[in-house]
């Protein structure tokens, strides 16, 4: 894994970079954005830009740009989705929550200054504005009120019965695209093919769907909590453990396809897939 190491501390170092220094004005804001984005995190979605770019023969300053959109676009959904009018999270990666940390209007104010910085960061970085375009096109499908908001939207609006339809909408709108578009940006950045970047699109989909299953089984507990009722409902809680981690395991399988299909040097996507096969493998023997 150490080639998953060195794309992590390349974006670690870029991230740096990219945000606006604590020093400048407002101060606050900044070092709230700052602890936030550069709190210990895994960097999947853009470990999978640049790993896609690369291994269809992009230039990793080319897709590091949009790596790091992608990863600021993540963090801002997080500081949102730990506010208290929503999952009121007083944790984060270890720390306190932003909210908790710098006040809740000053976290509402650092998630709004991360999306923009996102978009900021494509739009002024990325060398080709054509190009430039297209990502920030990616960003934006993904993320808007058809996509990530809308998971978000269907998560705290679930319906009085919980559907296997409503559920996977969920997962794939909340989770799931914000990968296809890691994974598209990362295409586009090696400027491939339509037909490709549809491909490692489906490919960044599928691994975002597992990654959610995964994650449900993870947080699943003994106490029941969330039910197939009117609460938010989880994978294992609604089709049981046995076909959560069967159907996790065959969307792993599928990615794994598809990533062989779309390049001859696969070895880092697939590694990519291992991380969440052994996160699958531990909560299994758990």
């Amino acid at each position: 894994m150490e080639r998953l190491q060195r794309y992590r501390r390349m974006i670690d170092r870029a991230l740096q970079d990219v945000l606006p220094p604590a020093a400048a004005q407002p101060h606050e804001l900044h070092r709230a954005m700052r602890y936030c984005a550069l709190s210990s995190a895994k960097r999947l979605r853009p470990i999978l830009t640049l790993a896609v770019a690369e291994c269809l023969g992009g230039a990793l300053r080319e897709a590091m740009p949009s790596a790091c959109a992608i990863e600021i676009v993540h963090t801002y959904s997080l500081v949102h989705d730990d506010l208290p009018s929503m999952d009121d999270a007083e944790t984060r990666r270890g720390r306190l929550s932003c909210h908790r940390k710098f006040g809740e209007a000053m976290a509402i104010l650092t998630g709004d200054a991360l999306l923009t910085t996102a978009f900021e960061i494509v739009a002024g970085r990325t060398g080709d504005p054509r190009m430039a375009a297209l990502l920030i096109g990616e960003i934006a499908r993904a993320i808007g009120s058809r996509g990530m908001i809308r998971g978000q939207v269907m998560d705290i609006r679930p319906p009085r019965r919980m559907t296997a339809a409503h559920l996977r909408t969920t997962h794939r709108t909340k989770t799931a695209l914000l990968f296809a578009a890691a994974s598209r940006c990362g295409a586009i950045c090696a400027d491939a093919t339509p037909t490709t970047i549809d491909l490692f699109g489906d490919f960044g989909e599928t691994t975002g769907l597992a990654f959610q299953i995964v994650d449900d089984i993870l947080d699943a507990d003994a106490d029941g909590r969330g039910t197939a009722g009117g609460e938010s409902c989880s994978y294992p809680a609604l089709h049981g453990m046995t076909k959560a981690i069967g159907d996790a395991e065959g969307l792993l399988r599928r990615a794994m396809a598809i990533a062989r299909k779309g390049t001859r040097k696969p070895d880092d996507l697939l590694r990519i897939v291992d991380l969440i096969v052994k996160r699958l493998s531990d909560a299994a023997s758990s």
